[in-house]
C-alpha cells in the first residue's frame, strides 16, 4: 500500500471516531460501531445504517459528493434507512438516503498506486444538511 492510501486510511479512521463520538453524545446514544473493520456501513442504530466519509476539501469545492453505490444497493436490498455523514474541512454534513436524490456513474481515483474505479452514487450538495461546524476533517498526521 502506498503512502497516500495509508494516510487516507489513517485519517478516515480518526474521523470515524470523531463522528461516532459526536453522534453518540448528540443524536444516537445507542449507536454501535460495526464489528468488522471493512463492513459496508460504519455504524448502526436498529434498522438505521450510518456511513461516514472523510473529505479533504470544503463542502462547496464540488457540485456533488459520492459514496460507493454498493452501499445504496445494500439499503435497498434489506429495506434499511440510511444516513451518510460527510466530514469536510468546514464541518459535518448529513444526507438522509432518498432514492430520488442521487445519480450513478463510474468514478474513483488513480493517485494511490492503482485504479480505484467503481460505480458511485453522486449526491448534489444541495441535499446535504450541515450538522455542525464544530468538528472538521482536519487530522494531525504527526503521529502517522
Amino acid at each position: 500500500m502506498n503512502d497516500i492510501k495509508n494516510k487516507d486510511l489513517y485519517k478516515g479512521f480518526k474521523n470515524e471516531d470523531k463522528v461516532f463520538e459526536y453522534l453518540k453524545n448528540n443524536k444516537y446514544p445507542k449507536i454501535k460501531k460495526s464489528k468488522r473493520q471493512y463492513a459496508i456501513f460504519d455504524f448502526k442504530v436498529k434498522k438505521l445504517k450510518i456511513e461516514v466519509k472523510s473529505r479533504n476539501c470544503f463542502s462547496n469545492s464540488y457540485e456533488t459528493t459520492m459514496v460507493g453505490f454498493n452501499k445504496i444497493r445494500h439499503l435497498e436490498k434489506y429495506d434499511y434507512k440510511g444516513e451518510f455523514y460527510f466530514l469536510f474541512e468546514d464541518g459535518l454534513y448529513c444526507w438522509e438516503y432518498n432514492s430520488a436524490e442521487y445519480h450513478t456513474r463510474l468514478g474513483g481515483r488513480t493517485d494511490r498506486g492503482s485504479r480505484e474505479i467503481k460505480e458511485y452514487a453522486y449526491i448534489k450538495k444541495e441535499y446535504l444538511k450541515l450538522i455542525t461546524g464544530d468538528i472538521t476533517s482536519s487530522v494531525c498526521l504527526i503521529d502517522f
